[in-house]
This record gives structure tokens, sequence and C-alpha cells, in this order.
């Protein structure tokens, strides 16, 4: 029996739904710790206790879930006072330190100073002024509050070796992000079933992007992509847009309505039955994050279950992803010519894109299946 610490379904939380695959699919009893309102149940095998109850009732064997979010700020308390072992999803931890200021006052300040040292102060005046850049998320990480912990997760190489350059004698493990896999190959007549659902056109050449509906996803590269495709090509795209619209954070309407791209549906947040039916439904699904910071997608991760066909960055844990099973582009901050370039090709060469769509489908199947993973997850939780 173990104690796990994470965000937990019914939250609208994809480490969320992760920790409770991996719980899912193992062999183990669960002690759940979580903030989650009504919490979903799995099995007999998982009970419940919220963090006040795990405060006063520590176990002996902990597995803590992090993302650079704020849904995972009330772990971090737990973990100071009782450490565990860490998994990791996002390398850069600094919008969640920033966060976990409400609980401990001080705490994002006294991280930034122990990275930072002297520049500690040039930085705060710097972002005070509104000039926090999207690469300081690379440069300050704030992890090193995680030195207590027995042993850390990582889901690639890129983020084991960031890891272990900012935690010197912290064991690293590398587990890859499970693909979630969801039923059979997806034949042409799913595909086009799952369209009639979702109001597809039959014929359109359909791009998705999906999760949470932030800047660094690139969306203008894609709009910009399209727009470059010869008229007869790009007349038949449909762009979907996916996930949670936050406008305070980037406004994508305003990027929709600037290139005149009435071809976009925008679908802000979508159950998971719909996501499945996304992954089936379209032609590329697009990741394009920049910069990346060794972040592991779950998105990603439903798309290679289904037998997608995926395009992403050529860098961080995005570029250890097979190339047989996916289209990588270089690492920029605006992809939109080689993005064009992949979708006139595959879109004139439909073989091209049925090859890689069933390499994914076997690589997810073959090397991620969920239950190898909450295996190898079990195997270091009681060596420890």
């Amino acid at each position: 029996m173990y104690t796990l610490l994470s965000p937990w379904p019914r939250q609208r939380n994809g480490i969320a739904d992760y920790a409770c695959e991996i719980v899912r699919h193992g062999e183990s009893r669960v002690t759940v710790v979580t903030e989650a309102v009504a919490p979903l149940p799995v099995a007999d095998k998982v009970r419940f206790e919220t963090p006040d109850a795990f405060a006063r009732q520590p176990g002996a064997r902990r597995i803590y879930h992090f993302g650079n979010n704020p849904d995972h700020c009330f772990l971090v308390p737990l973990f100071l006072r009782e450490p565990g072992i860490a998994v990791v999803h996002d390398v850069s931890l600094h919008y969640l330190a920033e966060k976990t200021d409400k609980l401990i006052p001080g705490f994002f300040r006294e991280a930034v100073k122990r990275e930072a040292g002297p520049h500690a102060d040039a930085l705060f005046r710097t972002w005070r002024s509104g000039l926090k850049r999207a690469f300081d998320y690379a440069e300050i990480k704030c992890i090193d509050w995680l030195a207590d912990a027995p042993a850390i997760v990582v889901h690639s190489h890129y983020a084991r070796r960031m890891v272990e350059a900012a935690l010197p004698g912290v064991p690293v493990h590398v587990i890859p992000h499970f693909a979630y896999v969801s039923g059979g190959y997806p034949t042409p007549g799913v595909r086009q079933n799952v369209r009639q659902i979702l109001k597809l056109e039959k014929d359109a050449f359909v791009v998705s992007t999906l999760g949470f509906v932030t800047r660094h996803k690139q969306y203008d590269s894609v709009l910009r992509a399209i727009a470059s495709l010869p008229e007869t090509l790009r007349r038949k795209v449909t762009y979907v847009v996916a996930g949670q619209v936050q406008p305070h954070e980037y406004d994508i309407e305003a990027d929709i309505r600037e290139h005149g791209a009435n071809y976009v549906r925008l679908l802000d947040y979508v159950s998971d039955q719909t996501m499945t039916n996304l992954l089936y439904a379209s032609d590329l699904i697009l990741n394009l994050r920049y910069p990346t910071f060794g972040e592991s997608s779950g998105s990603v991760a439903r798309a290679l279950g289904a037998g997608a066909v995926l395009v992403v960055p050529d860098a961080g844990s995005f570029a250890e992803i097979p190339a047989e099973v996916c289209f990588h582009v270089p690492p920029a901050a605006d992809v939109s010519a080689p993005l064009a370039r992949i979708i006139q090709s595959v879109m004139e060469n439909p073989e091209q894109l049925e090859a890689k769509r069933r390499s994914a489908f076997h690589y997810a199947y073959q090397e991620l299946a969920p239950g190898t993973c909450a295996a190898r997850y079990e195997d270091i939780i009681y060596a420890i």
C-alpha cells in the first residue's frame, strides 16, 4: 500500500487524469490525498483523504504529482513537512512556486533568490515592470525545494538531464508518459463516423490543437500556415481548437479575427469523449509548444493512443518521439513555413499520413501501455 498526493478527477487537470490512470492500472491499494471535490472512485483498492487528514496520519510510502499550475499548490507544504517521491511533470515549476506564495508567504522570492543569486533583485524589478519573459521559466526552474525527495520521476531523458543538473545526488527515473489507449485502430469508417458526430465535413482536412488555450501553443503560426496554402488546399482545411479559453492570458479570438479565419472551430473545454472523437477525426494534431521546458503533454499521450498523427517541436521531450510516428518542426517563434509544407505534403500524399498513423498506433500499444508504466511506478515506490 502507498499514499498518492495529487489533483484528481473530477478536476479539469491533465495530471489528475494521469494519476488516476496510473492507480487504475496498478496492483496496489492506494490512499489518495487530494483537494478534489467528490473525487472520482476507481476501485475498492482506493480510498480518499483530505490534506488535513494526511497531515495527521502521514504514511511511509508517499508519491507526489507536481505540475506547473495552481492546482498543485496544496501539495507543496505537505511535501516540505513529509517528503516523498516526486513526479515532476513540468521541469520548470516557476508558476507553481509563484502561486504557492498564498500558502507560504515568500516561498517564490526565496526560491528565485536561491537560483538567481545576486541577480534576483534585478529580475524582480524587471518582472514588476511587466517584462517577465517566457524564457525566465527555463532559466529559473524553482525546483530546488524538492531536494529531500528520495527519488524523482520524469517523463523524458531531456527532463532527467535538467533535474539532475538542478538536484545533484537525487536519483532520477524516466517513465515515459503512457499513451491513453482507447480501442482498436481508427479505420476510415470510424473516422467518418466521429466526424458525423462532431458535424465535421466528410472531406475536410481537419487540423486540431487540444488542451488549455495558451499563447505558447503558437496558434498564430497555425493560422499563418493555413493562410499560405494554395487556395485549392486552403478551402478544404478546418482548424479545430478544443480547450479551455483563457482570454485574460491570450485572446485567441482576436487572432482569428485578424486572419479572417472563418475555417476555425473554437470549442472551449470538451469532454473526454469529445476529445477522443476529435483525435480520431483529425488528420493532424498540433502541439507546437514554444518555448518548451521539458514538460509532458496529456494531449500528446491521448493522440498517440488514438493513432493520431502529431506535429511537435524538435526540442525537449518532444524530440524523443520517434520520427516515424510524428512530424517534427524546428523550435522557433514562427513555424508557419515548415508547418505549411507538412500540411501541403500530406494533403497531396494521403498515403504518407496513413503510414504515420499506423506507426503511431503500434508505438503507443507496444511501448507506452498504461499497465507497463504503472508497474514501473510500483517498482520504484517499493524499492525506497
